[in-house]
């Protein structure tokens, strides 16, 4: 009995096991291209920060001291 269906006389183990490579492989490839995007993203979010520090400090130098 595989999956839950029970057929007189027919056994299919090949498939399970098929579907189970198949799924599994499936999944490992959605996680790559989700851990992928979330590193492009952190590192854009990186530059952004990195950027605006530079910024902020630039434009204290510019900037006169309240009195």
């Amino acid at each position: 009995m595989a999956l839950g269906f029970e057929v007189e006389g027919i056994e299919y183990p090949i498939t399970e096991a098929a579907l189970t490579v198949g799924t599994g492989l499936l999944l490992g490839m959605r996680l790559n291209f989700a851990y992928d995007r979330w590193w492009e993203a952190r590192k854009l979010w990186g530059t952004l920060v990195n950027v605006s520090r530079n910024l902020a400090v630039k434009t204290s130098a510019f900037v006169r001291p309240a009195k």
